[in-house]
């Protein structure tokens, strides 16, 4: 990674670096210099740009761009095959987003609601053997914990039987990207935007 300069003053983050890696998703400066960014992310840290803080979250997430794993995404043939197999199942209830998580999510955008996803994926699916697996996945509170239910992605059993990720050993970084592509997908469908 590119260290950052110990002294002077705080860079602004066009300074730091041009492009930025946050659970395995690269995020360009445009990003960072976005109104989004400064209303979701640097609101809930209460910080300026510049701020200290900052420059860790940055300096630990940098990525050099040919280091960053290809996003795992699902074809369209594979996903409408997907949503068959989930539609005949009986574990699996017909489930969709109210106007409230619709508008959570066109408030958010799509790229904050992949970082949730990937962040929900990693603590509450990837160990080996998750805490309370079966009923780690709340089934409201946030449109990803919806989308979980819906796509066959709320817990251990599930991925297996749906998704054929085995239960009993660490998710690879392949399989969250593959977890966190359906549940955006599920999720755009709802809220009418492209996949």
């Amino acid at each position: 990674s590119t260290p950052l300069p110990a002294q002077g003053p705080e860079p602004c983050v066009s300074a730091i670096s041009p492009r930025v890696h946050i659970g395995k998703r690269v995020l360009n400066r445009k990003f960072f210099q976005s109104q989004r960014f400064q209303n979701d992310f640097l609101s809930s840290l209460s910080v300026c740009p510049g701020h200290p803080i900052l420059r860790v979250v940055l300096e630990l997430n940098f990525s050099r761009e040919e280091d960053v794993k290809t996003v795992q995404k699902l074809d369209e043939k594979s996903w409408k095959a997907l949503k068959t197999k989930l539609a005949r199942s009986k574990v699996i209830e017909n489930l969709d987003m109210g106007e409230p998580e619709k508008e959570y999510v066109q408030s958010r955008g799509v790229d904050i609601l992949q970082l949730h996803a990937a962040d929900f994926v990693r603590k509450r699916l990837a160990p080996a053997e998750p805490k309370n697996d079966g009923r780690q996945t709340p089934l409201k509170g946030h449109p990803v914990f919806i989308a979980q239910h819906a796509t066959g992605t709320s817990d251990r059993e599930k991925l297996a039987k749906f998704h054929g990720i085995a239960t009993g050993a660490e998710l690879t970084e392949k399989d969250i990207s593959y977890i966190v592509d359906v549940i955006i997908r599920w999720i755009e469908e709802q809220v009418g935007e492209p996949a």
